[in-house]
């Protein structure tokens, strides 16, 4: 700062560089865990706040870009040095490499579980068993994973690449700062902020301007308010710009006599205290900017002498697509932008089909549907966890994926002769079950960012580094090895990947209780609604097949109005925890105890509720298009009506009722129980009494589910039924009572039975973790699903077949949701809609939407309209104060029951429209 006279307008001249204002950003940055932002300030302005020697800076940057394998190839000819304690850095660089390649395996998106990252994996953990401080250490590592995601762990709820680079930087600093000094060449280092310069201007800065406003209201006489001296202002006050009065403080100290600066004065205390921010938890795919190539400032050291080098199983997928046919290499690198959402009409994929005629009823339902999840905050899109389904549609997250990301995941899945990882595999296996021991829970911990030390800017003496040179010089491209044959020489028929550009924006990290941690809802708003094509799609088509189907009124014309925002909705009625759910009640039962079971008659006329206290009720299905339109109710919150109940027995078992059903002519009613045994019942929908009845014994466990089939051969009807004890099903006949066929396979409890059409087929699931298929007519099933990666390696909890037979649905323990082409035998996709066990999945009368229950006390529901390996859209409708166990579809209406542990059980329907 500078004085000067010109005439009579003397003026203060102040200076100072904009790179000097970065730099005290960016160690507020630093210093606060805003990594992120620090680190893409770095690549924007080329500006990195400290004082480190070039050698450092580089090795920084070697760092920050996750050139983990280039680091340890920088400092290796340190190793010689007797205080460079080589392990420990090469423990630290691979110990973080290690976190990377984790969260890749471990992170939903097209790099889930990729066999090429678990190879680079396995070698990464083999590494460290030998340089871990300790055997304990190397288990915690290992330890890890069993980890459904890296955020699941407690210290790494809130990790990131960045930061984590960060912090390994400043582990690794200590050990060769005082080995990589400044050179004789390089340039005084430019000053650095430190001791927090930016909290410590502001700070001064507020002070002086409440001491500017002491001493005028001193001089003028306005001294309200400032009887106890200058008051500290805010620091977002209203105030003008900076100008010539802002130094009247300055040009009053001028004039001061000497005798008042050496009067004698108090020392105060300064007491500084900066309200944090709460920093929200961060919805990223972390796995796609680790592998993004870094932006870099160009010609600006140290970025552009870093090598562009990627992980080593990110080259090797890059290799897999050399032999790729061009069309195929040409449709996964390039990311068209759509100019209008029908050319996704000619996508490849997997399509119900639907029914030739569209009701206006269901026209009118799809209207309402969709406008809840096009207006509702809550409404979710799914991440697909399926490497077949991530191989062939271009989400919105994999549209921001760079094509060397994206374009080798496709290719090692369409690869017609890939690795054998099976090597692989079992290294991991092993790795994880003999590094565990059963008794230990600990696992590694990522220590908190330690405080940083100072930096250097200049790089004008780099190239003279000794270690740079070494380094480069082994950087030069060597003659390039025979390749590998990834693929075989002979061209291989490749099915042509039409792009499949969407029109929304991409969704955040899924929801979902073990592989993905819950995300609050309502902290996604979802953009417009993708429009999917119509037509089923086999496994082996190459086009679609047109096909009917009931579509939204704004699919079909003109485009309709506006929906309403979120706050016009008067429709939404609130929950227990304050979420607005988009279905209304209609009726509820609250009962002594949880409420386990509901059927509802084929008629649709009346349901059937089995409850924890043992008893079972038969009640009438209300008009609930009536109540929905003209009942003034639904627009209050006054109490629910109880359903009108035409049958009660209080005593329908000796224990609690699990499961009940009735048949498909709707004249026998069946309930299960823990007491082990099954009551078959005649029933009459016309009066809503019970004829004949008996008593089934034919398990030693609870029956925990249980289904009817039609025998048409021998004019007779089927119960099968399946639970805990032995674990077998058993077909009973409905006429006599005997059991006619028992099934063995299933070595857990048998959690759900689906049967579908009028065959004689079913379907199974169970704790064991796998889904078997049976014909009557078999002894044996005629289809298992075996646990895997592709689809959720947890215990089954529920099933459901469409009505075409196409698709199946399973419901799992860890949130997750999957759908499986039963005609290809594959896993189309696994989703996670809800934020704890699903306990059940059913479709609706049209198979057009999913409804599933879970123990996250919500009822989801997800479109099934269009390509179902593409993102589907799923939205939380109905919700109780616990656990929900069921949820049944009405057979004609756009209505379902749901039952739960707070003891009821509730008839939910559309809200008026």
């Amino acid at each position: 700062m500078g004085h000067e006279t010109a005439g009579a307008s003397p003026a203060v001249h102040v200076s100072f560089a904009e790179r000097d204002v970065l730099k005290v950003i960016l160690e507020f940055l630093e210093l606060r865990g805003f990594h992120i932002a620090q680190l893409a300030l770095e690549r924007e302005t080329g500006v990195i706040n400290g004082q480190y020697s070039a050698d450092l800076l580089f090795l920084r940057q070697l760092i920050i870009d996750g050139q983990w394998d280039n680091a340890l190839d920088f400092v290796e000819p340190l190793k010689g040095c007797d205080d460079f304690d080589f392990q420990a850095f090469r423990y630290n660089i691979t110990k973080y490499k290690f976190f990377e390649l984790l969260c890749i395996k471990l992170e939903p998106g097209p790099m889930h579980d990729n066999d090429f990252a678990v190879e680079e994996l396995v070698e990464c953990l083999s590494d460290l068993e030998h340089i871990c401080p300790s055997p304990e250490d190397y288990r915690h590592l290992c330890a890890m994973l069993t980890l459904p995601r890296l955020s699941d762990h407690h210290d790494f709820r809130h990790w990131n690449p960045s930061a984590a680079r960060i912090e390994c930087f400043h582990k690794v600093e200590k050990m060769v700062a005082r080995l990589l000094p400044p050179t004789q060449k390089e340039s005084t280092p430019l000053p650095a902020s430190i001791h927090d310069r930016l909290v410590s201007l502001v700070a001064k800065g507020i002070f002086y301007e409440g001491c500017v406003d002491y001493c005028q209201g001193q001089a003028v006489g306005e001294l309200k308010g400032l009887e106890d001296g200058p008051k500290i202002g805010q620091l977002l006050s209203n105030r003008p710009r900076l100008s010539g009065v802002d130094l009247s403080l300055v040009s009053w100290l001028g004039v001061v006599s000497r005798e008042q600066f050496a009067m004698p004065f108090q020392q105060k205390g300064l007491d500084t205290r900066i309200e944090p921010i709460k920093k929200p938890k961060l919805e990223a795919q972390w796995a796609e900017q680790i592998l993004a190539t870094p932006i870099k400032p160009g010609g600006a050291f140290p970025h552009s002498a870093v090598p562009k080098t990627k992980l080593r199983f990110a080259e090797k997928m890059s290799q897999s697509i050399a032999a790729l046919p061009m069309g195929a290499s040409m449709a996964m690198s390039t990311y068209p932008t759509p100019k209008h959402v029908m050319s996704q009409s000619t996508a490849p994929g997997f399509t119900l089909n639907g029914k030739a005629e569209a009701s206006g009823e269901a026209m009118v339902q799809s209207q309402i549907i969709d406008a809840m999840l096009e207006t509702s905050e809550l409404a979710k899109t799914s991440r697909p966890g399926s490497v077949a389904a991530q191989s062939r549609q271009m989400t919105p997250m994999s549209m921001s994926v760079a094509p060397q990301v994206l374009a080798p995941a496709m290719a090692q899945s369409m690869s017609a002769a890939p690795f054998d990882f099976t090597q692989t595999r079992r290294q991991l296996d092993e790795m994880t079950r003999r590094s565990v021991p059963p008794s230990s829970t600990r696992q590694s911990s990522l220590p908190p960012v330690p405080e940083l030390s100072p930096h250097s800017e200049d790089a004008t003496a780099m190239t003279q580094s000794r270690l740079f040179q070494e380094f480069a010089s082994r950087q030069k491209p060597e003659p390039a090895p025979p390749q590998v044959q990834l693929r075989p020489q002979m061209p291989m028929p490749m099915p042509h990947l039409s792009p499949q550009p969407m029109s929304y924006p991409g969704p955040p990290v899924l929801p979902g209780y073990a592989i993905n941690p819950p995300v609050p809802y309502g902290d996604f708003g979802m953009g417009p609604r993708p429009i999917y094509p119509n037509g089923h799609m086999g496994p082996n088509a190459m086009a679609p097949i047109a096909t009917a189907m009931p579509r939204p009124l704004s699919m079909m014309g003109p485009a309709s109005p506006a929906h309403p925002g979120p706050a016009a909705r008067p429709h939404s009625m609130p929950s227990s925890s304050g979420m607005n759910v988009q279905f209304v009640p209609v009726c509820r039962y609250e009962d002594a105890q949880a409420i386990r079971a509901s059927a509802f008659h084929p008629s649709g006329r009346v349901f059937a509720v089995g409850t924890n206290s043992k008893q079972m009720l038969i009640c009438a299905y209300p008009d609930v298009k009536r109540n929905r339109l003209y009942n003034p109710r639904l627009r209050t919150h006054e109490p629910m009506p109880k359903p009108e109940i035409l049958l009660s027995r209080p005593k329908q078992h000796r224990g609690s009722v699990y499961c009940l059903g009735f048949s498909p002519s709707g004249e026998m009613l069946a309930t299960g129980s823990n007491d082990k045994s099954m009551r078959l019942m005649a029933y009459n929908v016309d009066n809503s009494r019970i004829g004949a009845e008996m008593e089934l014994n034919c398990h030693d466990g609870t029956v925990r589910d249980l289904i009817f089939l039609e025998d048409s051969v021998n004019r007779t009807s089927l119960l099968i039924s399946g639970g805990a004890g032995d674990c077998q099903l058993r077909v009973s006949d409905c006429h006599t009572g005997q059991v006619v066929q028992s099934y063995s396979g299933h070595s857990a409890p048998i959690l759900g039975l689906y049967s579908w059409g009028t065959g004689p087929q079913f379907v199974s699931c169970s704790q064991d973790k796998t889904i078997r298929f049976w014909d009557v007519r078999a002894p044996q099933p005629t289809h298992v699903i075996q646990p895997s990666a592709k689809i959720a390696n947890s215990p089954v909890t529920s099933v459901c077949v469409d009505p075409s037979g196409q698709l199946l649905v399973s419901g799992h323990e860890d949130a997750s949701v999957a759908l499986y082409d039963m005609t290809g035998r594959r896993v189309l996709q696994t989703f996670r809609p809800h934020g704890d066990e699903v306990r059940s999945v059913r479709f609706s009368n049209a198979a057009y939407y999913l409804l599933s229950a879970s123990y996250d006390k919500r009822v989801c529901i997800t479109d099934m309209r269009g390509d179902l390996m593409a993102p589907l859209m799923y939205l939380p409708v109905a919700e109780h104060s616990d656990k929900v166990i069921q949820c049944r579809w009405h057979p004609h209406e756009f209505s379902f029951l749901s039952t739960s542990a707070d003891r009821s059980v509730v008839l939910w329907a559309l809200p008026p429209p």
